[in-house]
C-alpha cells in the first residue's frame, strides 16, 4: 500500500518536483532486498513472481558455483554481474516512474531499534548533502522505539503513542507528510464489521495523534462485478442510439473469470481526517500480479499488455543467466573455450556495464 501511494504521489507532482528534491522510504521489518522486488513489480510493471524468481535463481547459480568448487576470482565476477544485473533492474523501474525528476532514497533499519529522533537527524544528513526531502514513508510504526524513555519502564500502550507524536512533530518541523501503516486488532478481519477507529491495535493514542487515518481490508468475499464494488470501480460507458448504458463492456465480461483471479476489491475508509470529510469510503482494485492498486477496471486493462511483455522478458533474461552460468562454470573450471554466448552475458536484461546503481556503503541508500 505505502509503494503504491508513493507511486501516485510521484506521479501527481511530477511537474513540480526539483531534482533535488527527495522521497524517503524506510523499512523497519522488511530487508531491502525485499523492499526492492516490491518497488520493482510496482514501479516496474513486473509481475511479482517473475522478480521473485530472478532472486531464487540467483541463489542457485551461487549454491552451483559453490557446489562445482568454482575459484573465489571466478565466483565473485559471477556474483558481481548477478548483483548488476539486479541494481540496473531497480534502477530502471525507479526511473520509469521518477524521470529522474525526484530522488527516491530507500533505507533499511532494524526493526525495534530506529527512533523518531533518528529520523530526524537522518533527515538532517539528507540536507546536508544537498536533497530536499518532500515526503516520508515509514514501514512501519509498529517496530520502531520512541527516541526516550524513563528508565525502560514505558508500556507499549503509552510508546506507541510517544512514536506517533514524535513523527507529528517531525512531520511540523519539516513542513512534510510523514506516513506509516500500523495494525489493526483481529477483529477488523471480520468483513461483517464496520472499520472504525475502535479497531486500531495496541494503543489508541496512535489515533490521538494523528491528524489523517485511513483504514484498509481486502475483501476476497468479493469481486469487481460485486454490488457496491462495480460502481466505483468500472467506468460507466457512453450509451449510443439511447440505449442503456451498460458499466461492462463486452470484452471484459469475456474474461472476467481471470479478472476475478487476479483482481482483489479494497476497500478504504477515511476514518479520521483534519482538513476534510472523514467517514467516506470507497473500493480499489488489488492486482495479484504486479502489486499495483488501480482506481478502476480500465487502468488495469491499459497495463495489462506491458505486465506480460515486461514479465516474459524478464523471465526470458533470468534463464539466460542461468545457462550463462552453468556454462561459465564448464568453461572456466575445465579450460574449454569461451563462447559467444558467455561473451554477450552482459547484455542480459538491458544492463550497461557503466551504469550501477551503487548504494552508499554506510546506509545502504539507493539514490
Amino acid at each position: 500500500m505505502c509503494i503504491n501511494m508513493c507511486k501516485r504521489m510521484i506521479e501527481a507532482n511530477i511537474s513540480d518536483f526539483d531534482k533535488k528534491d527527495a522521497i524517503l522510504f524506510v523499512t523497519t521489518e522488511d530487508d531491502i532486498h525485499k523492499l526492492s522486488r516490491r518497488f520493482i513489480s510496482i514501479f516496474g510493471n513486473y509481475k511479482f513472481e517473475s522478480v521473485r524468481q530472478l532472486y531464487a535463481k540467483a541463489y542457485d547459480v551461487t549454491r552451483t558455483q559453490q557446489i562445482v568448487g568454482m575459484s573465489v576470482d571466478t565466483n565473485n565476477q559471477l556474483n558481481s554481474q548477478i548483483q548488476k544485473m539486479f541494481k540496473n533492474l531497480l534502477k530502471t523501474s525507479l526511473l520509469k516512474v521518477t524521470q529522474g525528476k525526484v530522488s527516491l532514497v530507500l533505507k533499511h533499519c532494524n526493526e525495534n531499534s530506529f527512533s523518531p529522533g533518528d529520523l530526524g537527524r537522518f533527515l538532517d544528513r539528507l540536507k546536508v548533502e544537498g536533497y530536499k526531502p518532500k515526503l516520508i514513508f515509514i514501514d512501519y510504526m509498529d517496530t520502531m522505539t520512541p527516541t526516550t524513555s524513563v528508565f525502560g519502564n514505558a508500556k507499549e500502550y503509552d510508546t506507541q503513542g510517544q512514536i506517533t507524536q514524535e513523527l507529528r512533530i517531525l512531520s511540523r518541523i519539516h513542513g512534510i507528510p510523514v506516513i506509516s501503516p500500523t495494525q489493526n486488532q483481529r477483529d477488523s478481519e471480520d468483513v461483517t464489521k464496520l472499520m472504525t477507529n475502535k479497531l486500531i491495535g495496541d494503543s489508541y493514542k496512535k489515533i490521538r495523534y494523528s491528524d489523517f487515518i485511513y483504514m484498509l481490508r481486502m475483501r476476497e468475499d468479493k469481486n469487481f462485478l460485486s454490488e457496491g464494488v462495480r460502481e466505483q470501480v468500472v467506468v460507466r460507458k457512453q450509451a449510443t442510439d439511447g440505449a442503456i448504458p451498460d458499466a461492462v463492456s463486452p470484452e471484459i465480461l469475456s474474461i472476467k473469470d481471470r479478472l476475478y483471479d487476479t483482481l482483489v476489491p479494497l476497500e478504504v475508509k477515511i476514518t479520521k481526517s483534519k482538513d476534510s470529510e472523514k467517514n467516506k469510503s470507497r473500493f480499489f482494485l488489488f492486482c495479484k500480479e504486479n502489486l499495483r492498486i488501480y482506481n478502476n477496471i480500465d487502468e488495469y486493462i491499459k497495463d495489462a499488455p506491458m505486465i506480460k511483455i515486461h514479465s516474459d522478458r524478464l523471465d526470458s533474461d533470468v534463464n539466460k543467466m542461468m545457462n550463462h552460468a552453468i556454462s561459465h562454470v564448464i568453461t572456466t573450471d575445465f579450460s574449454e573455450p569461451v563462447t559467444e554466448e558467455t561473451q554477450q552475458f552482459e547484455a542480459i536484461g538491458g544492463f550497461d556495464s557503466s551504469e550501477i546503481f551503487q548504494p552508499e556503503p554506510e546506509s545502504g541508500l539507493f539514490h
